[in-house]
């Protein structure tokens, strides 16, 4: 059976194209003071709960696979914020809605209420790394920045330009509304 399982990890590693990350705050997440005072340097999703080297020694085995490598840092999603509207959309009791609600964005006096209004919008971690794993946007919505993430046993990162599989993106200067609209068009199924 191991040898199985083997074959089927090779197999599944031959077949993948590239890989996507929402991690990291480039190019140095060290001048974030919240994360140099809260997880030891590193980004939230990088930290691993304090668990030492799991993120720079995961970071450097996929890297070391030739695949290229892309990382979409939180500085990037915070700037493109949705929710609002989304919530309109699909209606209060939406499972996609309910995750918003849920989200750490509700106001403290809000909190367990289900018919209050979402109070803010939500940073698009997430949804502008998968926006482009599925559709790019590289040249439109987003810039690449070539290079090598450094990581150290926290997770901290700091970014080595170069010519490697690695890049990491920025978004592009006026996009932001734009980039949270097709954001929500997408997340409300409107292609």
């Amino acid at each position: 059976m191991t040898g199985i399982a083997v074959l089927i990890g090779i197999g599944l590693i031959r077949k993948v194209k590239k890989f996507v990350f929402m991690g990291g705050y480039f190019p140095d997440s060290s001048v974030n003071e919240w994360y140099v005072e809260n997880t030891s340097g590193a980004e939230w999703n990088w930290w691993g709960f304090g668990s030492k080297n799991t993120t720079m020694l995961s970071i450097k085995s996929i890297a070391g696979m030739g695949k290229p490598v892309t990382y979409v840092g939180a500085e990037q999603g915070i700037r493109i914020l949705v929710g609002q509207e989304m919530a309109t959309r699909l209606g209060r009791h939406h499972p996609t809605t309910e995750a918003f609600y849920l989200s750490r964005w509700l106001t403290k006096e809000n909190e367990g209420s289900l018919e209050v209004e979402l109070a803010r919008e939500n940073p698009a971690y997430d949804e502008i790394t998968l926006f482009h794993l599925v559709e790019g946007g590289v040249g439109q919505y987003f810039d690449r920045v070539s290079g090598q993430a450094q990581l150290d046993a926290n997770g901290a990162n700091t970014w080595l330009p170069g010519d490697t599989n690695q890049s990491y993106l920025t978004i592009r200067s006026g996009v932001e509304g734009e980039l949270a609209q097709v954001i929500t068009d997408r997340i409300t199924g409107r292609f």
